[in-house]
């Protein structure tokens, strides 16, 4: 339904690494879910690739 994205470090221009805190706001069958993590992404040639929840 919507992605909130609560706070980044890092992943800008000159970096190598980053980390994302989200929340995903979704419907499973008529029930509301949410699901909350904080992930960590690395710049790999040239391109972001998710590592890991923390």
């Amino acid at each position: 339904m919507r992605l909130e994205i609560v706070r980044e470090e890092g992943g800008g221009p000159g970096d190598d690494k980053g980390t994302v805190e989200f929340r995903a706001h979704f419907l499973e069958g008529s029930a509301p879910g949410e699901l909350h993590e904080v992930s960590r992404f690395v710049r790999h040639d040239g391109d972001w690739v998710y590592v890991r929840a923390k």
